[in-house]
Protein backbone atom coordinates (compact mmCIF):
# COMPACT_ATOMS: atom_id res chain seq x y z
CA UNK A 1 0.00 0.00 0.00
CA UNK A 2 1.37 3.44 -0.71
CA UNK A 3 2.63 5.37 2.06
CA UNK A 4 0.93 8.12 2.10
CA UNK A 5 -2.72 5.57 1.65
CA UNK A 6 -1.46 3.85 4.54
CA UNK A 7 -0.53 7.06 6.79
CA UNK A 8 -4.23 8.76 6.06
CA UNK A 9 -6.32 5.31 7.45
CA UNK A 10 -3.20 5.41 10.36
CA UNK A 11 -4.51 9.36 10.72
CA UNK A 12 -8.34 8.41 10.41
CA UNK A 13 -7.77 5.69 12.76
CA UNK A 14 -5.90 7.68 15.22
CA UNK A 15 -8.16 10.73 14.98
CA UNK A 16 -11.08 9.10 15.88
CA UNK A 17 -9.76 7.76 19.31
CA UNK A 18 -8.69 11.40 20.08
CA UNK A 19 -10.68 13.05 22.80
CA UNK A 20 -11.50 16.06 24.88
CA UNK A 21 -12.25 17.08 28.35
CA UNK A 22 -12.49 19.75 30.62
CA UNK A 23 -11.68 20.73 34.56
CA UNK A 24 -14.42 23.05 34.54
CA UNK A 25 -17.99 22.62 35.94
CA UNK A 26 -17.53 21.48 39.60
CA UNK A 27 -20.98 21.22 40.32
CA UNK A 28 -21.75 19.07 37.33
CA UNK A 29 -21.26 15.16 36.51
CA UNK A 30 -16.77 15.96 35.29
CA UNK A 31 -17.57 12.37 33.86
CA UNK A 32 -20.27 13.48 31.78
CA UNK A 33 -18.59 16.98 30.94
CA UNK A 34 -15.62 14.84 29.86
CA UNK A 35 -17.87 13.03 27.49
CA UNK A 36 -19.48 16.41 26.29
CA UNK A 37 -16.30 17.98 25.64
CA UNK A 38 -14.38 14.94 23.80
CA UNK A 39 -17.94 14.77 21.51
CA UNK A 40 -17.56 18.24 20.97
CA UNK A 41 -13.81 18.20 20.28
CA UNK A 42 -14.16 15.61 17.40
CA UNK A 43 -16.91 18.21 15.95
CA UNK A 44 -14.38 20.62 15.48
CA UNK A 45 -11.29 19.07 14.49
CA UNK A 46 -8.78 20.53 16.26
CA UNK A 47 -6.08 18.45 15.91
CA UNK A 48 -3.69 20.68 18.51
CA UNK A 49 -6.04 20.28 20.85
CA UNK A 50 -7.39 16.85 20.29
CA UNK A 51 -4.16 14.95 20.03
CA UNK A 52 -3.51 16.71 23.76
CA UNK A 53 -6.23 14.49 25.30
CA UNK A 54 -5.59 11.48 23.60
CA UNK A 55 -6.03 7.82 24.91
CA UNK A 56 -4.62 5.31 22.65
CA UNK A 57 -6.67 2.15 22.15
CA UNK A 58 -4.73 -0.99 23.04
CA UNK A 59 -2.72 -2.35 20.42
CA UNK A 60 -2.36 1.06 18.98
CA UNK A 61 1.42 2.27 19.12
CA UNK A 62 1.78 5.84 19.93
CA UNK A 63 5.15 6.17 17.41
CA UNK A 64 3.27 5.55 14.54
CA UNK A 65 0.24 8.18 15.55
CA UNK A 66 3.08 10.90 15.95
CA UNK A 67 4.33 9.53 12.67
CA UNK A 68 1.32 10.16 11.07
CA UNK A 69 0.71 13.68 12.15
CA UNK A 70 4.06 14.97 11.66
CA UNK A 71 3.59 13.58 8.18
CA UNK A 72 0.42 15.59 7.47
CA UNK A 73 1.55 18.13 4.75
CA UNK A 74 -0.84 20.47 6.03
CA UNK A 75 -2.24 20.20 9.76
CA UNK A 76 -5.09 22.52 8.20
CA UNK A 77 -6.32 20.73 5.09
CA UNK A 78 -6.40 17.58 8.33
CA UNK A 79 -8.23 19.81 10.43
CA UNK A 80 -10.75 20.90 8.05
CA UNK A 81 -11.36 17.40 6.67
CA UNK A 82 -11.98 16.04 10.36
CA UNK A 83 -14.53 18.81 10.92
CA UNK A 84 -16.59 17.68 7.86
CA UNK A 85 -16.21 14.09 8.53
CA UNK A 86 -18.23 15.27 12.06
CA UNK A 87 -20.25 17.95 10.54
CA UNK A 88 -23.70 15.47 10.79
CA UNK A 89 -22.27 14.38 14.67
CA UNK A 90 -24.98 14.95 17.32
CA UNK A 91 -25.29 12.95 20.34
CA UNK A 92 -27.69 12.52 23.68
CA UNK A 93 -26.03 12.02 26.55
CA UNK A 94 -27.17 9.65 29.53
CA UNK A 95 -26.83 8.10 32.89
CA UNK A 96 -23.88 6.81 34.27
CA UNK A 97 -24.31 3.38 34.65
CA UNK A 98 -21.25 2.40 36.33
CA UNK A 99 -18.90 3.70 38.30
CA UNK A 100 -15.82 3.59 40.41
CA UNK A 101 -13.25 5.53 41.81
CA UNK A 102 -11.24 6.24 38.77
CA UNK A 103 -13.82 3.73 35.64
CA UNK A 104 -16.78 4.98 35.09
CA UNK A 105 -19.33 3.89 32.22
CA UNK A 106 -22.10 6.72 31.01
CA UNK A 107 -25.11 5.41 28.47
CA UNK A 108 -24.86 7.54 25.29
CA UNK A 109 -26.72 7.47 21.70
CA UNK A 110 -24.69 8.67 18.93
CA UNK A 111 -26.04 10.05 15.27
CA UNK A 112 -23.63 9.93 12.33
CA UNK A 113 -24.14 10.05 9.06
CA UNK A 114 -23.60 6.11 7.89
CA UNK A 115 -20.10 6.11 6.53
CA UNK A 116 -19.65 2.24 6.53
CA UNK A 117 -20.31 0.83 3.01
CA UNK A 118 -19.23 4.49 1.27
CA UNK A 119 -15.78 4.13 3.51
CA UNK A 120 -15.21 0.73 1.65
CA UNK A 121 -15.89 1.85 -1.63
CA UNK A 122 -13.59 5.31 -1.36
CA UNK A 123 -10.63 3.13 -0.31
CA UNK A 124 -11.40 0.73 -3.11
CA UNK A 125 -11.17 3.80 -5.62
CA UNK A 126 -8.04 5.68 -4.27
CA UNK A 127 -6.34 2.39 -4.30
CA UNK A 128 -7.04 1.84 -7.85
CA UNK A 129 -5.95 5.67 -8.87
CA UNK A 130 -2.96 5.49 -6.70
CA UNK A 131 -1.91 2.41 -8.46
CA UNK A 132 -2.27 4.52 -11.83
CA UNK A 133 -0.32 7.50 -10.64
CA UNK A 134 2.33 4.57 -8.96
CA UNK A 135 2.53 4.32 -13.17
CA UNK A 136 3.05 7.71 -13.99
CA UNK A 137 6.14 9.98 -14.67
CA UNK A 138 5.14 12.52 -11.69
CA UNK A 139 8.10 13.02 -8.98
CA UNK A 140 7.47 11.08 -5.85
CA UNK A 141 5.92 14.08 -3.97
CA UNK A 142 3.63 15.15 -7.18
CA UNK A 143 2.16 12.09 -6.34
CA UNK A 144 2.00 12.13 -2.72
CA UNK A 145 0.25 15.22 -3.27
CA UNK A 146 -2.54 14.38 -5.75
CA UNK A 147 -3.27 11.21 -3.55
CA UNK A 148 -3.89 13.42 -0.74
CA UNK A 149 -5.82 15.34 -2.27
CA UNK A 150 -7.97 12.51 -3.86
CA UNK A 151 -8.24 10.88 -0.15
CA UNK A 152 -10.15 14.08 1.11
CA UNK A 153 -12.22 14.13 -1.81
CA UNK A 154 -13.26 10.85 -1.63
CA UNK A 155 -14.02 10.97 2.26
CA UNK A 156 -16.20 14.79 1.85
CA UNK A 157 -18.12 13.02 -0.76
CA UNK A 158 -18.75 10.01 1.04
CA UNK A 159 -19.78 12.33 4.02
CA UNK A 160 -21.89 14.51 1.04
CA UNK A 161 -23.67 11.57 0.04
CA UNK A 162 -25.08 10.13 3.17
CA UNK A 163 -26.14 13.26 4.82
CA UNK A 164 -29.46 12.14 5.01
CA UNK A 165 -29.04 8.63 5.40
CA UNK A 166 -28.50 9.18 9.58
CA UNK A 167 -27.60 5.68 11.83
CA UNK A 168 -28.34 6.42 15.69
CA UNK A 169 -26.24 3.80 18.05
CA UNK A 170 -26.88 2.87 21.49
CA UNK A 171 -23.50 3.35 23.63
CA UNK A 172 -22.25 2.35 26.76
CA UNK A 173 -19.02 4.76 27.13
CA UNK A 174 -15.69 3.91 29.16
CA UNK A 175 -14.46 6.38 31.15
CA UNK A 176 -11.25 6.27 32.73
CA UNK A 177 -9.63 8.84 35.32
CA UNK A 178 -5.94 9.35 34.61
CA UNK A 179 -4.04 12.22 35.99
CA UNK A 180 -6.72 13.21 37.89
CA UNK A 181 -8.82 14.16 34.46
CA UNK A 182 -11.47 11.93 33.55
CA UNK A 183 -11.19 11.01 29.53
CA UNK A 184 -13.35 8.56 26.90
CA UNK A 185 -11.58 5.30 26.52
CA UNK A 186 -12.62 4.53 23.38
CA UNK A 187 -13.38 0.93 22.23
CA UNK A 188 -14.72 -0.05 19.25
CA UNK A 189 -18.03 0.27 19.68
CA UNK A 190 -18.22 4.17 20.47
CA UNK A 191 -15.51 4.33 17.38
CA UNK A 192 -18.34 3.21 15.29
CA UNK A 193 -20.49 5.10 16.58
CA UNK A 194 -18.92 8.51 15.97
CA UNK A 195 -17.41 7.61 12.64
CA UNK A 196 -20.88 6.19 11.04
CA UNK A 197 -19.31 3.36 10.78
CA UNK A 198 -16.00 4.42 9.05
CA UNK A 199 -13.71 2.97 12.18
CA UNK A 200 -14.74 -0.68 11.36
CA UNK A 201 -14.66 -0.17 7.51
CA UNK A 202 -10.99 0.78 7.60
CA UNK A 203 -9.91 -2.20 10.30
CA UNK A 204 -11.64 -4.84 7.98
CA UNK A 205 -10.10 -3.15 4.70
CA UNK A 206 -6.67 -3.18 6.58
CA UNK A 207 -6.74 -7.12 7.83
CA UNK A 208 -8.38 -7.94 4.97
CA UNK A 209 -5.17 -6.60 2.97
CA UNK A 210 -2.37 -7.53 5.27
CA UNK A 211 -3.70 -10.92 4.85
CA UNK A 212 -3.34 -10.58 1.29
CA UNK A 213 0.61 -9.67 2.11
CA UNK A 214 1.05 -12.69 3.85
CA UNK A 215 -0.11 -14.89 1.57
CA UNK A 216 2.39 -13.44 -1.16
CA UNK A 217 4.95 -15.88 -2.02
CA UNK A 218 8.60 -14.40 -2.14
Amino acid sequence: MNKRISAFLIFAMAAILLVGCSGNGAKEDERKIALQNTLEAYKAGNLENLEQYMIEQEGMEASSMEDTFTDMTEQKKAEEALAYLFQHLSYKIGDVTEEGENSAVIQAEIEQADLSEATTSAIGELLLQSMSLAFSDQTEEEINAEIEELFISKFKAAVDNNQDNLVTKKVNVQMKKVDGEWKVAADEAFLDAVTGGMSSAITEFAEGFDMDENLEVE
